[in-house]
């Protein structure tokens, strides 16, 4: 009844204008509401959506899946026939157990739909109008909402994944696709997909997001932390999704986390360790090839005053044993902060310097402090080269 009477209203305000506009915008939600329809039914007798993508936002259509291809999939013969620009604009997205449709529209449907259809408005920042199923992918939708539902998604499948497990999925370093803590790794969260979701989401990026923008997970089992580090979607939670919203007054995070999460804390160890094996690992199957450890000019690291700077700071190592070498997760140009390697390649050393949790590593790995330099570094070495 709202929707009549915004049109009218729209009607008598745009004169001659408005029925053609009325008559487009009308167009397009026929055209949803006859999809939305067809892909229920799909579902009921297939057990899933269609799989696909017509196009990503803010791009063309591409051959994959187009409109025409999905309403032949559906069996549906739309009267009348869309017009060549419903089609044009359309995108379909699935992941089997949810779907989204948008289409990119004027302004003035935007302002229709606000009143007439809310749940229509997908994206007020690049005019989107469309739908999503509950389960559905959440490309299409504004920044702060994908990143808020994408977060509830991710609790949810952690809770199903501790309500069938006992725990929740494992996870003792910070890890995320981009996580400067844990490891960097697009399958943050271990053992949640498919069974509990069928993909792990990425945050949406700008040009001024940094290094380790993105969701970020921590769980030693009892506990976890799910969260973005993001002041300004922290903030913007603030007014209506308080409970994301970290409760200091920095308000430098949002997302979920579990009543004893507070003893999880950022460390940049379980990164060091994943670092540490994953290089030693290399150096001994480069060994077995060669004969022999890679050489160094002195201690050479990405940025050093002992040896030879520079990304290749293992020489022949990448990409043929390890795909990249990483750098120290300070990610700082300090030479003091940096991963270090010596060798005459016979004996090897490998080194965290100047370390800030040496203290910590001590206790649990304490063959691993460097019996040299004490807890200015820790690492790995062959007997011949302890004392270097």
């Amino acid at each position: 009844m709202l929707g009549h009477i915004v049109n009218i209203v729209f009607v008598v305000l745009l004169i001659g204008q408005g029925y053609p506009i009325i008559a487009r915008y009308n167009a397009r939600v026929d055209f949803f509401r006859e999809l939305q329809s067809g892909l229920g039914a799909y579902h009921r007798e297939h057990g899933g959506y269609p799989a696909g993508a017509t196009g990503t936002p803010g791009q063309p259509a591409q051959a994959e899946l187009t409109a025409k291809q999905l309403l032949d999939i559906l069996g549906l013969r739309p009267s009348p026939v869309p017009d060549a620009s419903i089609l044009a604009d359309f995108h379909y997205l699935s992941n089997r157990i949810g779907y989204s449709l948008a289409i990119f529209t004027s302004r003035i449907n935007l302002r229709i739909a606000f009143f007439s259809n809310p749940s229509l408005v997908l994206d007020t920042e690049d005019i989107r109008l469309g739908y999503r199923s509950p389960e559905g992918p959440t490309d299409f939708l504004s920044s702060f909402d994908k990143k808020r539902t994408d977060l509830g998604l991710l609790n949810g499948a952690i809770e199903k994944y501790r309500a069938q497990y006992g725990h929740f999925p494992v996870s003792y370093a910070f890890d995320g696709p981009t996580s400067r803590y844990g490891a960097t790794t697009p399958d943050y969260i271990p053992g949640l997909t498919p069974e509990f979701i069928p993909a792990l989401p990425r945050a949406p990026k700008t040009d001024d997001d940094g290094f380790d923008y993105d969701y970020v997970y921590a769980s030693d089992g009892t506990d976890y932390i799910l969260y973005i580090k993001d002041r300004d979607f922290c903030l913007a939670t603030l007014f209506h999704y308080r409970e994301l919203a970290d409760p200091s007054e920095a308000c430098a995070y949002a997302g979920y986390r579990s009543a004893g999460a507070g003893r999880l804390t950022p460390s940049f160890l379980p990164r060091r360790l994943f670092d540490l094996n994953r290089l030693r690992e290399a150096l001994e199957a480069f060994r077995r090839d060669q004969g022999r450890y890679p050489h160094s000019k002195g201690f050479d690291g990405l940025h050093t005053n002992w040896g030879e700077s520079g990304p290749n700071w293992i020489a022949g190592l990448a990409p043929r044993y390890i795909e990249t070498l990483p750098r120290d997760p300070r990610d700082n140009d300090d030479p003091a902060n940096q991963y270090l390697y010596a060798s005459d390649g016979t004996d090897y050393k490998l080194i965290v310097h100047h370390p800030e949790d040496c203290e910590t590593l001590r206790r649990e790995h304490p063959d691993m402090v460097d019996p040299a330099r004490g807890c200015g570094a820790y690492g790995y070495w062959t007997p011949g080269a302890s004392t270097w």
